[in-house]
C-alpha cells in the first residue's frame, strides 16, 4: 500500500506465497501467487499462478518480452494506417485542386480506426 500511494500512477507487482500475503497481493495492481505448502489463500486471490518460485522469472522475463514487442507493433501499425489514411487523403486534394471535397463518406471515416486497429489484434 505504501508503494501504491507514493507512485499511484506506476504499476506495482506483489508475489506471495501464503495467507499472511493475501491483503498485499490484492493491493497490487498484478497479484502473483506461488502454489505451495502454506494453502491456496494466496493462489485465489492473485490474477496469476505459478507452482514455484523459479517460473517467476520466465513469466516477468519471456512473458514481458513478449507483451512488450506486440504493444510495440501494434503501435507502429497504428501510425502506418494513420499515415496511409492522411496520404490518400492529402492526394486526393491535391488531385481535385483543393476543392475540400470529402474521399470516404462520413460513415467509412468512422468505422476506420475501429476496424483497422481492431483486426489485427483478433
Amino acid at each position: 500500500k505504501i508503494v501504491r500511494q507514493r507512485y499511484p500512477q506506476k504499476p506495482s507487482l506483489a508475489v506471495g506465497d501464503g495467507a499472511n500475503d493475501v491483503p498485499m497481493i490484492q493491493s497490487a495492481s498484478v497479484g502473483v501467487g506461488v502454489e505451495g505448502k502454506e494453502g491456496a489463500q494466496a493462489v485465489l486471490a492473485a490474477d496469476y499462478k505459478i507452482s514455484r518460485f523459479r517460473s517467476l522469472r520466465t513469466l516477468l522475463l519471456v512473458h514481458g518480452h513478449w507483451n512488450y514487442y506486440r504493444q510495440s507493433r501494434n503501435i507502429l501499425y497504428i501510425f502506418y494506417k494513420s499515415m496511409c489514411y492522411a496520404f490518400t487523403q492529402f492526394w486526393f486534394n491535391f488531385v481535385c485542386q483543393w476543392t475540400m471535397q470529402p474521399m470516404y463518406d462520413i460513415y467509412i471515416q468512422m468505422s476506420f480506426s475501429v476496424l483497422f486497429s481492431a483486426l489485427p489484434s483478433i
